[in-house]
């Protein structure tokens, strides 16, 4: 039987030696045991979004069981709308974007209520993420002077990364209006809009349809954010105070189900256009974000991101990050996963 035990919550955000240690000892169990105890309901927002490829091999492949997880899922539209119904307590555990994830700590409502344990997937040179679709009569920058410019919601990764690059490029005057992502390619061909911020895959699915042409990348690859930290692992801290086991299991799981998608990147590319509903060959050509095989957080680019976010918007944000971040699951995990 494998157990992790938890000495009561030490204040937030910082965990007692003695708890990070009982959890390194009980913790020590194979990759592939699965705890002989009940299998652990857990409760799932899920984005249909590219970062969410861990949760949806998960499932596929039934890692989730195999670690004595029973997982229900509730399709959401937005980071933000995640750590609602974390702070709700709807669901238990979510992959929201780490934009979204700072702008709750402005609030406390992380770590306070919700607590981050580790990475989902990172952008940068070789994996991007987002890009600037604009249309026919934008070859530059400064030919979106007093544009309007579509972004998926606002207070996220879109925003953001546009409003910090058209102000390093002077561009001012600019519109933003929020579109589903699904039709925002369809609206800069249409001339509603100037521009869009597409994440992918709508990115290559309006390329291949001929909506547009990529100005640049603005997440992975390009300023203001060339490397990128874009999703985390989320859990409510009522779930992890009543089921650290639990917590555990999901990481082993998701650890498991990163490793299947470095093996099988062609399978994976097929699993998710299936769940994400593309044609085959948006699946195949589309760009793929980074999936840490080791799950640990980049303190480093998420104080860069937190800092682009108090320039844009001056209010207080905790520092350093690493106080919005319980390891000690991880920790317990070790190299076995």
């Amino acid at each position: 039987m494998c157990t992790v035990l938890r000495l009561g919550r030490a204040p937030r955000p910082v965990r007692s030696a003695m708890a990070a240690t009982l959890l390194l000892t009980l913790g020590a169990c194979s990759a592939d045991t699965v705890p002989s105890a009940a299998m652990q309901m857990l409760r799932f927002g899920v984005l249909q979004s590219v970062d969410q490829l861990p949760y949806f091999v998960m499932r596929a492949q039934g890692f989730d069981a195999r670690n004595g997880l029973t997982i229900t899922e509730t399709v959401m539209q937005g980071g933000t709308a995640l750590i609602e119904a974390m702070a709700a307590g709807t669901i238990d555990v979510s992959y929201p974007g780490s934009i979204a994830v700072l702008n709750a700590s402005r609030t406390g409502v992380v770590p306070d209520q919700i607590t981050v344990v580790a990475s989902v997937a990172t952008a940068d040179a070789d994996h991007r993420a987002f890009a600037v679709l604009a249309s026919s009569e934008i070859h530059s920058w400064a030919d979106l002077e007093g544009q309007a410019i579509a972004i998926n919601q606002p207070r996220a990764i879109a925003e953001a990364a546009i409003r910090t690059r058209l102000r390093s490029e002077g561009v001012t005057g600019t519109r933003l209006i929020s579109i589903p992502l699904p039709n925002q390619g369809l609206a800069v061909a249409g001339g509603n809009v100037a521009a869009a911020v597409l994440v992918e895959p709508f990115i290559t699915q309006s390329l291949q349809r001929g909506d547009g042409h990529v100005l640049d990348w603005v997440v992975g690859g390009g300023a203001p954010f060339p490397e990128f930290e874009e999703s985390v692992v989320t859990f409510s801290n009522e779930y992890i105070d009543a089921h650290p086991d639990g917590v555990r299991a999901f990481l082993r799981a998701q650890l498991q189900a990163v490793r299947w998608i470095a093996d099988h990147e062609s399978e994976a590319r097929s699993l998710l256009a299936e769940r994400l509903g593309l044609s085959a060959e948006v699946g195949a050509q589309m760009n793929l974000v980074r999936w840490p095989l080791d799950a640990r957080n980049d303190v480093v680019l998420l104080s860069r991101i937190r800092d682009v976010l108090i320039q844009l918007e001056p209010s207080p944000m905790p520092s350093p990050i690493i106080d919005l971040i319980d390891t000690t699951f991880l920790d317990a995990l070790g190299s076995d996963g």
